[in-house]
């Protein structure tokens, strides 16, 4: 059987297992969550209270379903979150199965206690009636819960794919072109200057590296710009003169994340769109500091006097791909500006300032 073949089957096989992982379940152990399961105890409580008649003990009567709804909502969710990590590792109907099982054991435990201690009911039809009713009514409330809780894990997980894709469709559109550039270089120092050549090869083996991980990572701004400050040293060695290059980085926040290769694609749009079409070259300029709560990155390159509208289109094309990028990593999007001004192009990055 081809390799390709049993790859994919084998990708398709585990994609199928961690489809089937029973982790649809939302983490109960925070006090937003708790807040909301005690907002929906209240409403269900309401809710049921409304079927009754009102009369003058109906207030009592909610504050009693109220205090046993409350009571078996919170011991549910205090068991499931100690389940958790066990749910992890389990088929999704295991999952489903033992969720149901909990919750209708403590629903049916807590009747009895409800009847037998506090409306101090010895009646067995009666007892058997209330816990009947008390089950029904909780099988139907936690079979429409998984059921949300199921629907809205699939459309995250799908939401996250798409977006992985997406950015991994995004990143494939930045290198082609400086990969061959690159390789030239490479050929026309191994003979003349070796030691350089080599240093160019192990340069260039980092980016690629670099271009190879997961898409949705953060790097620390240090390693970003590690990771620049090697491609334009590449790039140096093929523009010779024509490139220079000015660092001012001196107050950059250097433990604050960012995307993974953000840098890189505006710096290389500068060389190809700015730098290299002009015979006598140019210089590119990048600075980053911090601004309260954002750390600021300006990217700035000489422009070309002619075919201004092709290089403009050309600047766009990689800041649009920026922009989205920034768009999928952050809930609360990172801006980016462009600006053109006395022979620069200028690109300004806001990020949230975040440290690792």
């Amino acid at each position: 059987m081809p390799s390709g073949h049993l790859r994919t089957s084998h990708l398709r096989a585990m994609e199928s297992k961690n489809n089937n992982r029973g982790l649809f379940l939302p983490d109960f152990n925070s006090i937003k969550s708790v807040f909301t399961l005690i907002i929906f105890g209240e409403l269900l409580a309401v809710m049921l209270a409304l079927f009754r008649p009102i009369t003058a003990a109906w207030i009592e009567d909610l504050s009693l379903s109220s205090l046993f709804i409350q009571w078996t909502i919170l011991l549910s969710a205090a068991l499931l979150t100690l389940m958790r990590p066990l749910f992890h590792k389990s088929h999704i109907t295991v999952v489903i199965a033992a969720t149901y099982a909990i919750i209708l054991s403590i629903t049916a435990i807590n009747s009895f206690v409800a009847i037998l201690v506090i409306l101090e009911n010895n009646n067995f039809n009666e007892i058997l009636n209330l816990v009947v009713r008390n089950c029904g009514i909780a099988a139907i409330v936690s079979l429409i819960s998984l059921r949300y809780f199921y629907l809205q894990f699939q459309l995250k997980r799908q939401l996250l794919a798409e977006s992985r894709s997406r950015i991994a469709a995004l990143q494939s559109r930045i290198r082609p072109h400086f990969l061959f550039n690159s390789m030239n270089t490479i050929a026309a120092l191994v003979r003349s200057k070796p030691d350089i050549a080599e240093q160019t090869i192990e340069d260039l083996a980092d980016l690629f590296r670099e271009s190879l991980g997961k898409e949705d990572r953060h790097n620390t701004l240090k390693h970003e710009l590690k990771m620049a400050k090697k491609y334009l040293r590449i790039e140096k060695l093929r523009l010779g003169e024509r490139m220079s290059v000015k660092w001012n980085v001196s107050e950059a926040p250097l433990d604050a994340v960012i995307p993974h290769i953000t840098l890189q694609p505006l710096l290389e749009n500068a060389v190809y769109h700015g730098i290299e079409p002009m015979v006598k070259g140019g210089n590119i300029q990048l600075s980053a500091r911090r601004n309260q709560g954002e750390l600021i990155i300006l990217i700035s390159n000489s422009l070309p006097e002619h075919d201004s509208e092709k290089v403009r289109k050309g600047h766009q094309i990689a800041i649009n791909n920026t922009r989205e990028r920034l768009k999928l990593f952050y809930s609360t999007p990172g801006k980016l500006e462009t600006i053109e001004k006395s022979g620069y192009f200028t690109v300004e990055l806001r990020l949230p300032y975040q440290k690792r």
